[in-house]
């Protein structure tokens, strides 16, 4: 399982109230997590060699499992309330009652999306995140 606790902004569900703090677990089909380091190296013109690191962004590539039409409207909920840039905290291998490495992300997909699987009311579900 993995979980998200964000705060409603926009999509809301009718049992939720905007301005609250929720937390949506999940189950990943796909969960990717991939680490970009920006550096530059210096070579001097006796072969020394310097290396100067100036940031590494994580990112995590996800794709749900099938989640049935029902629960969409929640997860819709999560993703339009952070395409703004909102930050939340994104738990890739916990859940909300039993966390286990949540961390600061922002939404780094431009938007979602979903996929229907055949004639069946089951979506997936896929989107990027990256962590602050």
């Amino acid at each position: 399982m993995s979980s998200v606790t964000y705060t409603a902004t926009r999509s809301v569900v009718a049992s939720h109230t905007a301005g609250n703090n929720y937390a949506l677990d999940f189950s990943a089909g796909k969960l990717d997590r991939k680490s970009k380091t920006a550096r530059k190296t210096h070579t001097s013109r006796g072969g020394q060699s310097e290396t100067l690191r100036y940031r590494q962004t994580i990112t995590w590539d996800i794709t749900t499992t099938r989640i049935s039409g029902a629960n969409m409207p929640l997860l819709r909920e999560f993703l339009d309330s952070v395409d703004g840039g909102e930050v939340f905290t994104f738990d890739p291998y916990g859940t909300a009652a039993a966390p286990d490495n949540p961390v600061n992300c922002k939404l780094d997909s431009n938007g979602y999306s979903e996929t229907r699987h055949g004639g069946t009311d089951s979506f997936r579900v896929s989107f990027r995140v990256r962590e602050i």
